[in-house]
Formats: structure tokens, C-alpha cells, sequence
């Protein structure tokens, strides 16, 4: 008879679940839930973006190469793959500045070439180290651009630049992005609007090319939209939780439920 009392004995029925509005945490997640989703979507169309990139430049990477002089400058020529004949200038060229490869400073070489047509193009040779003195440069070899193929690179945005990039007198120049209208007026010519990243086996060699296509790869992105979308899920838990009496709802719960199991397991025990 003990055991048939303590199998139908009721779990006793929990508080019922109400809402106890917290007005700083109510704000708080007003705020930043909205901005962690959009941080993610963000994230995530980045991460497109990326893929759309790369895709574009392995699909125009295997193309066979044109005529520089063929193309239009106002024309879309991303990553298209150039071969070029020209003269370039005999002492004048860049050093684009803050480029490293494993953790060392340098430069990246930016020269100008004379096509056929008169046009002038900066040919990016390259990275090279800089030395332990910012105030010396280091030397250049020359090369031969008679003939040499790469394919053509614009940035899409300008970097970060602290303070204004003062004009020197002087060849090399030290510049610090890649502002077309600022090394026209450098240089004295009109420049085509991309720069030829060289091709690494050819005559004359690049310096150290590497090129890095896209900073970062879409599968971090996608790993960063991961982590915003888990933080807008842990805010709204948490909004849950402090704006009701959840937490004791459950509390109760499972407490409760261990009293009744340990209850029912001692009656099994006597029944036999």
C-alpha cells in the first residue's frame, strides 16, 4: 500500500511563469541585439563577397593573356592577365610602404613602364625587406620589361593613413597607398588606373610577389557570423531570464523532480 502512495503522490505544481520587466536590461538588449545580428549578416555577406573574389580572379586567372595597350582604362579589369612591352623609366618608382611577409618590414615596388602606346603603368615587382634605418632604402636592381605578363590589381578602398602623405624630393619615393591621383602628380604623367602585379617566372624575376588576394578568408568571416549570431542568442536567454521569473520556474522544477524520484525509488525498494 506504501509503494501504491508514493507511485500517484503529485509533483508539487510550479510558480507560473511571469514576466518581471527590467528597464537597464531591456535597453541594453534593444540595443545591442539588433547590432550583433547585423554584425553577423554583416559578416556573412563579407564572407560572399570573398568567395565572389576569389572566384573571379581563379576564373580570369587561367584566361590566356592580352595586350595591355588593347584594353580600355574605364573598363572592369580586375585580376584580367596582361602582357606588356615596354621601356621602364630609367630612376623613377615607389616603395609603397608597411608591407610585411613573416613578420619582417618592407616595401612593395611599384615601377613605371612605357608601353607601346605611350602609356605609362606601375608594374608591382614585388615585395622587398626594408632595413633596420627607416631613412635608407633599399636598392632596387633593374629590370627588363621588354616582354613580361601579370595581370591587373586595383584596390577597392583606400588604407588607413595617419597624417597626410608630404611630397619629397627625390627618387625612390616612399608612399604610403596607392592614390593614383597623388602619383600622377609625383610622377609627371597620367598612370593606367591598375597597377600590373608581375608574373613571378620571367625574365628578370619578381622580387618576392605572394600576392595576397583577399586579407581575409570567407570561412573566417563565416566563423565571425557564427560568433555574432551565438552572443545574439546568449543576450536574448539572458533578457529572458532577467525580465521574468524563468529562473525559478525551473529552479523549482528540477527540484521538486529530484525529491519525487528519490521518494519513488525508496518505495520500489521496500516493495520487494
Amino acid at each position: 500500500m506504501s509503494s501504491l502512495k508514493t507511485s500517484t503522490e503529485k509533483i508539487p505544481i510550479s510558480p507560473g511563469f511571469e514576466w518581471r520587466w527590467n528597464i537597464g536590461i531591456l535597453i541594453f538588449a534593444g540595443v545591442f541585439l539588433p547590432l550583433t545580428i547585423a554584425l553577423g549578416i554583416w559578416q556573412l555577406q563579407r564572407a560572399d563577397q570573398k568567395r565572389e573574389m576569389l572566384a573571379e580572379h581563379e576564373q580570369r586567372r587561367q584566361a590566356d593573356p592580352v595586350a595591355l595597350s588593347a584594353l580600355d582604362p574605364a573598363e572592369d579589369h580586375q585580376y584580367r592577365r596582361v602582357r606588356v612591352q615596354g621601356q621602364p623609366d630609367s630612376k623613377r618608382y615607389f616603395l609603397l610602404d608597411n608591407r610585411t611577409r613573416r613578420g619582417r618590414a618592407g616595401y612593395e615596388v611599384l615601377w613605371p613602364v612605357q608601353i607601346e602606346n605611350q602609356q605609362w603603368i606601375l608594374i608591382n615587382r614585388g615585395w622587398i625587406a626594408g632595413g633596420l634605418d627607416r631613412r635608407e632604402l633599399p636598392e632596387v636592381p633593374d629590370f627588363d620589361a621588354s616582354n613580361m605578363s601579370g595581370y591587373l590589381y586595383q584596390s577597392k578602398g583606400k588604407a588607413l593613413v595617419l597624417g597626410e602623405q608630404e611630397k619629397v624630393k627625390g627618387w625612390p619615393q616612399v608612399i604610403q597607398q596607392v592614390d593614383m591621383a597623388l602619383l600622377e602628380s609625383r610622377f609627371g604623367s597620367a598612370l593606367f588606373p591598375y597597377v600590373l602585379r608581375q608574373d613571378e617566372m620571367i625574365r628578370g624575376g619578381t622580387l618576392k610577389p605572394g600576392w595576397i588576394i583577399v586579407n581575409v578568408l570567407p570561412a573566417k568571416h563565416t566563423a565571425y557570423a557564427v560568433q555574432w549570431f551565438a552572443m545574439a542568442i546568449a543576450l536574448l536567454i539572458l533578457s529572458v531570464i532577467t525580465n521574468s521569473n524563468l529562473g525559478e520556474c525551473l529552479q523549482h522544477r528540477r527540484k521538486h523532480s529530484r525529491k519525487y524520484s528519490g521518494k519513488h525509488g525508496r518505495g520500489e525498494a521496500k516493495s520487494e
